[in-house]
């Protein structure tokens, strides 16, 4: 047999067909459909598998609008909600002075419980209360001193981790010996052994009232000593 019988032979079986491959003269012949092929798990060949609802028409039980499927899943990650922190309530609190013959010395207290660092008598502002009828109140419930507030004795806001507190700088009046539960101990001390005490238990906030406090008593005492009186300025 020649190459050109081969050739012959081999044309019989192959032809070109319409698309520009080659396929089998058998094939040519068989009926086309209009139907286009199917996949083996029966979507049209060129669609895409993915449902209806991802996409853009909406289902009969999902909602398209807001991506979520006939199964209520929608295959996103929920998010996650915003976390707020709660408000600081307003408290009130005084630096109390030993009386008008003793600036060098401050009433502190240790909080039953272990409930904080020593610190200066303060509380939660009563629905009512001025800051500074509150500020009298909590130092005589929580050290049992009777103080009043001296002029211009106004020592700022400051912030702790669950309150904005006002301060004021005061003298004590009467000792009524006794205090509420909420304190385990009084101790009147000096400004060192208070900055000791608040640095020990990590007590910045009542260190910078007390520096405030430091400063306006030697501003008085400055009065005093050029006014040659002894018990004034309070």
């Amino acid at each position: 047999m020649t190459f050109k019988d081969d050739l012959e032979r081999l044309e019989a079986i192959f032809k070109v067909g319409p698309d520009g491959k080659v396929v089998k003269s058998s094939d040519l012949d068989k009926p086309t459909s209009d139907k286009p092929a199917k996949s083996w798990f029966g979507v049209p060949a060129g669609k895409s598998s993915k449902s209806s609802w991802s996409g853009q028409k909406s289902s009969k039980d999902g909602d398209s609008s807001k991506g979520v499927g006939p199964d209520g899943y929608s295959g996103l990650k929920p998010e996650k909600p915003e976390y707020k922190k709660p408000e600081k309530w307003i408290s009130a609190g005084g630096v109390v002075l030993g009386g008008t013959d003793d600036l060098d010395h401050i009433y502190i207290r240790k909080p039953s419980g272990n409930f904080g660092p020593w610190a200066f008598a303060k509380g939660r502002i009563d629905k009512g209360e001025t800051q500074e009828q509150a500020a009298r109140r909590e130092v005589e419930e929580e050290i049992g001193i009777v103080a009043r507030i001296i002029p211009g004795g106004y020592l700022g806001l400051a912030e702790g981790s669950m309150s904005h507190t006002h301060y004021y700088l005061m003298v004590a009046v009467r000792d009524l010996k006794r205090h509420d539960e909420e304190t385990e101990k009084v101790l009147l001390a000096t400004y060192t052994e208070a900055i000791h005490k608040f640095a020990k238990g990590g007590n910045s906030r009542d260190i910078k009232i007390l520096t405030k406090a430091m400063d306006l008593v030697e501003k008085i005492k400055r009065k005093r000593l050029a006014s040659g009186d002894e018990k004034g300025w309070l």
